[in-house]
């Protein structure tokens, strides 16, 4: 007895010496760039990978507040097709819809030729636009006006008469719309001549949309809200839209693409849903646009500004949706409430779509995206496994597809509660964590080599994907005496970084069929800009760590608190550490390579599930243990382990070797399991 006892100090002062001979850890580049999160991180948060400054095209941050941009101008298509029933049928029976066509296919215009007025001598029409930057304007806006009108020229309309708009410098922007009342907006648009023709008497045959929204563009020093209103034609010289009016459209949606000064674009469709009504069959839109010459907002800002930061309905506040506009715009919204209800005063978000298009929601354990085996220890491979919710947050479009990749960044080893990085223990590096596979609740499946595919996702769809992933083993110094103490006495560790979600190449398109076009829009035809994009990236990071066990300080703590020293502790560490390596192979092949410290267990994972165990005590032997409905029995140098009771049942022959084979390490590394 005697003696054994002088052996273990012995033996652990061995191990000691053998430890300090060997404890190099992985140092990552660009640590000291690395976030330590310190477990307090809950909230997504989203980073544009598009340039900021769109190439140069932009300068500077934008400024502080919620209370900006303190500019808005109102641009007002003054074009000769601006009066109800333009291009459409006669309604029968309607007095109030007494324009349309006439009997050889020309259309009528004013009330001089017997048909309707001009929008701008009706009532309903001034009501509705000054109503709707009365909503545009919600509290806390501090806002100035100018109000600008355009056909083949660009006017300025005075709080007493309307001029031709030739310099830049003739805004001034003095009507303060944000503490105006509906009534005194309503005011400032009574100038406005009820014909356009009484302006020019050629200007109202063309509407040139893009060259307006660009001049108005040029006249903005700094960011301003832009509302633009049109019946969308632009035609010119009047009558049926041609193969040339449908060019120029699209030559304006183009302009709304690649302007980077058009930071945001949403479009809200009005109409009615009787034909015989003041707008007589036809429909307008509002375009709301936030330009800048700032360096493009962030997502928070966009959430601003576009009305959705408080999730997915309208915010108060917001300056381009809110709900004063949700509910002005419902209210014209024709047969949109009738067809898609959800749709109606819900504006169609243009731009960006690079943002806000598909929401990523991780489900957190202790404030973590990965849910890792918690038997995991120091220098095993970690098997976690991470469950997001993909949303289309879209209410107009579809997400045909689209592909996800999760990454990590730097994952630094620290104890719970410190800030400080471990100096004895690895590091992850970034893109060290390894996806083993993925599948899609109800869906697809695949391999951690084979992308995420998504979609299609039908407006506000979810989907839920589970990815397992295995992170590399986490190796600690033993080679330093000043540190076996600290490893000894530490019973667990936490990784602590990032986890990154990539979607790429988003693919939208319009959710309406053809027949709900019209319906919804006021056209059975929209630009292409409408009807499917090809998008950038979209990146969101969510806190993602996980936690190693030093399972074998249970028993160096038996060893101190008999009395044998702190020395003899960290001795016992060092050799706790010391690995064998096993080959396993099932049915001839090559299953798993396990690296396994003394008193370990490892986890044997055939066909999908954990069917066995590996443990290994003190010494190099093993012991093979079937899980509960198994049984093993040797046969020779081989294990046959047996499903099932006696006399049937799958059955697997299992040889483990000691060492490392040299077949491929891409299929040697264990991880999975059903029971964690």
């Amino acid at each position: 007895m005697g003696s054994e006892r002088r052996g273990l100090p012995l033996l652990l002062a061995a191990g000691l010496a053998a430890g300090c001979a060997t404890g190099e850890v992985r140092v990552c580049e660009g640590e000291s760039e690395a976030l330590l999160s310190d477990g307090t991180i809950r909230k997504q948060f989203f980073r544009l990978v598009t340039d900021p400054t769109a190439g140069g095209a932009l300068h500077g941050t934008p400024p502080a507040g919620d209370d900006r941009p303190r500019k808005m101008i109102l641009l007002l298509d003054y074009s000769g097709s601006m009066f109800p029933g333009y291009g459409k049928p006669r309604v029968a029976g309607c007095d109030v819809c007494r324009a349309g066509l006439r009997a050889d296919g020309t259309a009528t215009r004013n009330a001089g030729e017997g048909g309707q007025p001009y929008y701008y001598e009706m009532p309903r029409y001034r009501d509705l636009v000054a109503r709707w930057l009365d909503a545009a304007t919600p509290p806390g806006s501090r806002m100035d006006l100018e109000i600008l009108l355009y056909n083949s020229r660009l006017w300025r309309v005075g709080r007493d008469a309307v001029r031709p708009f030739g310099e830049v410098g003739e805004l001034s922007f003095e009507l303060p719309v944000a503490s105006a009342s509906g009534e005194q907006i309503g005011d400032w648009l009574r100038p406005i001549p009820g014909n356009p023709y009484t302006l020019d008497r050629q200007a109202p045959n063309t509407t040139e949309s893009r060259r307006a929204l660009e001049t108005a563009i040029e006249a903005v020093s700094d960011e301003a809200i832009l509302w633009l209103v049109t019946d969308n034609i632009v035609d010119v010289g009047g009558g049926v839209v041609s193969a040339e009016d449908a060019r120029r459209n699209l030559d304006f949606y183009e302009a709304l693409k690649s302007e980077p000064r058009l930071q945001m674009v949403v479009a809200y469709p009005l109409s009615e849903a009787e034909p015989c009504s003041w707008m007589c069959g036809t429909s307008l839109f509002v375009y709301g646009f936030y330009v800048s010459r700032f360096e493009r907002a962030p997502p928070a800002e966009i959430q601003r500004l576009g009305g959705t930061g408080e999730g997915l309905e309208a915010s108060p506040r917001g300056l381009l949706w809110n709900r004063d506009l949700q509910a002005l715009a419902a209210a014209h919204s024709g047969r949109a409430a009738e067809i898609k209800p959800e749709l109606a005063g819900v504006p169609l978000r243009l731009k960006p779509i690079d943002s806000e298009v598909l929401s990523l929601d991780f489900e957190l354990h202790a404030g973590q995206a990965l849910k890792c085996d918690v038997r995991a220890e120091y220098g095993d491979p970690v098997p976690c496994v991470a469950r997001l919710t993909v949303r289309n947050v879209l209410r107009h479009q579809r997400v045909e597809s689209a592909r996800l990749r999760l990454r990590n960044e730097t994952l630094l080893p620290r104890k719970a509660g410190e800030r400080r990085r471990l100096p004895w223990a690895s590091a992850v590096c970034a893109g060290e964590v390894e996806p083993v596979r993925w599948a899609i609740a109800g869906g697809a499946e695949g391999t951690g080599e084979e992308t995420i595919e998504l979609g299609p996702l039908a407006p506000l769809e979810s989907k839920v994907v589970d990815v397992l992933f295995r992170l590399p083993p986490v190796h600690v110094d033993t080679g330093r005496t000043a540190h076996l103490a600290d490893v000894a006495l530490t019973n667990r560790i936490l990784l602590d970084g990032r986890l990154v979600a990539e979607i790429e190449d988003v693919r939208t398109s319009l959710y309406l069929d053809t027949e709900g076009l019209e319906g919804v829009y006021g056209a059975a035809e929209l630009p292409q800009i409408f009807r499917g994009r090809e998008q950038a990236r979209i990146v969101a990071e969510y806190p993602a760590g996980a936690v190693i066990a030093n399972n074998g300080q249970i028993l160096g703590l038996t060893v101190l608190g008999g009395g044998l020293g702190l020395f003899l502790l960290a001795g016992l560490v060092a050799l706790r550490f010391q690995r064998v390596q096993y080959t396993v192979r099932v049915d001839g092949r090559q299953l798993a390579r396990l690296s396994m410290p003394r008193w370990s267990r490892r986890r044997l994972e055939i066909d999908g599930r954990v069917r066995a165990h590996l443990t290994r005590r003190w010494g190099p032997a093993y012991r093979l243990r079937p899980r509960r409905g198994y049984r093993l029995r040797k046969d020779g140098a081989t294990w046959v382990l047996a499903a099932g009771g006696e006399g049937g049942g799958e059955e697997y022959r299992i040889d483990v070797h000691r060492g490392w084979s040299r077949a491929s390490r891409r299929a040697s590394e264990q991880v999975g399991g059903d029971d964690w």
